[in-house]
């Protein structure tokens, strides 16, 4: 190899980059609660 870019190795970067992303947009709309006050410290 000449020095490029690794396409599989940046394949999977993107990939799990997408994957932690989408997660954390679910995560961040379930089991929403009525208030901030609902949390629980």
């Amino acid at each position: 190899m000449k020095g490029g870019v690794d396409t599989v190795a940046l394949a999977v970067v993107v990939v799990l980059f997408l994957a932690v992303t989408i997660m954390g947009f679910k995560a961040a709309r379930w089991r929403q609660g009525a208030s901030l006050a609902s949390l629980d410290e």
